[in-house]
């Protein structure tokens, strides 16, 4: 993905086809860190 060079990759345990509903919480709490690091 262009742009992404230097990011971590990051996994969710025990995450299934629906991430969303399998891992809410921690899906969530990986999105909120994403967006609160990147520059604007």
């Amino acid at each position: 993905i262009p742009g992404a060079h230097g990011q971590p990759e990051i996994t969710i345990a025990g995450g299934g086809h629906f991430l969303q509903e399998d891992k809410g919480r921690e899906l969530a709490a990986v999105v909120v860190d994403l967006v609160t690091d990147s520059p604007a």
